[in-house]
């Protein structure tokens, strides 16, 4: 039976994975922080450090998870830093709340994003961003994260 060691990708100098991964995937991670006793890795492109380097003030970027009908995510980026973790030495903020929706109907829900209350329960604190996402595209803020 053949070892791992012999194997085509233990070849790790002359197999460029990592140069290609990093072609494909312009996200980086730069930082990892803790939000509400949790770790959360930040994945930040080049585009976006240049970005938030230029600015003179913190961005904040809100990480939103909402409870309707079903389970929804959504980011709100704001010039008026409220709060949060600081990433990049302050240049950016992450907070992240869990609410609950008032209206559970798609279009009513779609348009204005009717919030009832946060929610602090431990099966709402199960559900924290595990990974962050930042780009900046076309002068905007384009954000994801990956929560469970």
């Amino acid at each position: 039976m053949m070892g791992f060691k012999k194997t085509y990708f233990a070849l790790s100098g002359l197999f460029p994975v990592e140069k290609l991964a990093r072609l494909f995937n312009p996200f980086q991670l730069v930082e990892k922080v803790t939000i509400d006793n949790k770790p959360v890795q930040v994945f930040i492109t080049q585009r976006a450090r240049r970005a938030l380097e230029a600015r003179n003030s913190p961005l904040l970027m809100e990480l939103q998870i909402l409870f309707t009908c079903m389970v929804r995510k959504r980011v709100i980026f704001d010039s008026e830093a409220k709060g949060g973790v600081p990433v990049l030495e302050g240049k950016l903020l992450l907070v992240c709340r869990k609410t609950q929706a008032d209206e559970c109907s798609p279009e009513v829900f779609a348009e204005k994003f009717p919030v009832k209350k946060d929610l602090t329960t431990d099966a709402a604190n199960r559900m924290l961003p595990k990974a962050v996402y930042l780009d900046y595209v076309r002068h905007q803020w384009e954000g994801s994260f990956v929560a469970g």
